[in-house]
């Protein structure tokens, strides 16, 4: 009887669990940035600028991390900010400041790097541009989010890239990915120094 009672507990421990676990994903985003996708085309764009976001949301606690690192850039990052919703040939308005906290960044002249991990995600994404309100997850699944640098020299931005479901995303050269992973532990790093300093 006390077999018999154990398990019909541990089956409804189960049953009470798996449906948390079957629906916790993390899902990425990608962007690729580049003067060609400003909107509107720049007059005279920096062709040498370059840059690679990746964004993963987490659907169980529904926050995400972010890193950003880009190079060649015409000068110090003066903004930089999600925006949507908007496809490739739209403007949108300004979802999430990545130039402040909780993101911590690395800007030196051309050479950006940042990052942010466990940022709160918020709840929703007004209409426009003829695209419905919907949540934040839901614009960035539809592909209507985009990562937007701004410099002095390019005050409606310098590059951009539209944030992509993985599964979509244009694959970066291998040289890109490589510049992604420098940007990262240069961000972790800055990280830890601020906090130890912090500390002190």
């Amino acid at each position: 009887m006390k077999m018999k009672s154990l398990l019909s507990g541990f089956g409804l421990l189960v049953v009470s669990v798996s449906p948390l676990a079957a629906h916790a994903e993390i899902l990425q985003f990608n962007a690729l940035l580049n003067s060609a996708n400003s909107v509107p085309a720049l007059t005279n764009p920096n062709t040498a600028a370059s840059g690679l976001s990746t964004l993963f949301y987490d659907t169980l606690t529904n926050t995400y991390d972010f890193t950003l690192s880009a190079f060649s850039l015409s000068g110090s990052v003066t903004g930089m900010h999600i925006h949507g919703p908007a496809n490739t040939t739209q403007s949108g308005g300004v979802l999430v400041d990545i130039n402040m906290a909780p993101f911590q960044k690395f800007n030196s002249g051309s050479t950006l790097l940042l990052g942010g991990d466990d940022v709160t995600s918020f709840g929703f994404v007004a209409s426009a541009n003829g695209h419905p309100g919907q949540s934040f997850l839901n614009t960035l699944n539809s592909g209507l989010t985009y990562v937007n640098i701004h410099t002095a020299m390019y005050p409606g931005g310098e590059i951009r890239g539209q944030l992509l479901p993985s599964a979509v995303a244009a694959v970066p050269e291998p040289q890109v990915w490589a510049s992604l992973l420098v940007g990262m532990g240069l961000v972790g790093f800055v990280t830890r120094r601020r906090l130890r300093t912090r500390a002190l």
